[in-house]
């Protein structure tokens, strides 16, 4: 079901509704029903990514270099990171993203980032959310990691099974959590 009019290259979509939605999106390799799903926007800001998995980033409309492996791993990711909304937390990774545009999708025009740069390895990573969730440079391994974040996951490190959140509309930045 991939979108046959788009003009993307060299994109792989396998599995029921898996980059149904992309319009010009480049080197992305999908494999699993419904995985980034709503996947659009120019080469420029919707590449490099790998989703493995069932429902993985359904709904990221702009999302470049993330590894997405595991069913619902980001379900409802979205797109947008502000650079005013992340330099108030983390002015270092504002400005490694702007040395990075190709990876970051960093836009100077209307000074934003896409959900880039994160590894998320594991079962149901933002999978129930239903508000804006963004993510940028994050690593999260380990099943039920971050389950229920629902707003921010800047910069960090989450390694271990379990490690979750039950508070609606969290925030979580600069932090390393093992176990």
């Amino acid at each position: 079901n991939m979108n046959s009019a788009h003009t993307g290259i060299y994109n792989m979509g396998f599995g029921y509704g898996s980059l149904q939605s992309i319009t010009a999106g480049k080197e992305n390799s999908i494999f699993g029903h419904y995985a980034f799903n709503k996947l659009t926007g120019l080469e420029t800001e919707s590449r490099w990514n790998i989703g493995i998995g069932n429902n993985v980033a359904q709904n990221l409309p702009k999302a470049s270099s993330n590894v997405f492996i595991g069913n619902f791993t980001a379900k409802n990711l979205s797109s947008g990171v502000t650079e005013a909304d992340l330099s108030a937390i983390s002015p270092a990774a504002v400005a490694y993203m702007k040395l990075v545009p190709d990876q970051s999708g960093y836009d100077a025009t209307t000074q934003t980032f896409n959900t880039a740069l994160n590894t998320f390895v594991g079962q149901s990573i933002n999978e129930t959310s239903s508000t804006p969730t963004r993510a940028a440079m994050s690593t999260i391994i380990g099943a039920s990691g971050l389950y229920n974040v629902k707003f921010r996951n800047f910069n960090n490190i989450i390694v271990g099974a379990g490690n979750y959140m039950t508070v609606a509309n969290g925030t979580m930045y600069n932090s390393i959590v093992l176990g």
